[in-house]
């Protein structure tokens, strides 16, 4: 998994599972950032 911040959105390449826990992790913390999903290739 990859994960990269551009242009202040911060994108997440990976499963979908991945990126469920990624969103998950976000909600519990603080803020509530941009974010551009990519599909793994």
């Amino acid at each position: 998994m990859k994960i990269w911040e551009e242009d202040g959105y911060l994108y997440v390449n990976g499963t979908a599972k991945e990126r469920k826990d990624i969103l998950e992790v976000i909600r519990e913390g603080e803020g509530n950032p941009k974010l551009n999903w990519e599909d793994n290739k």
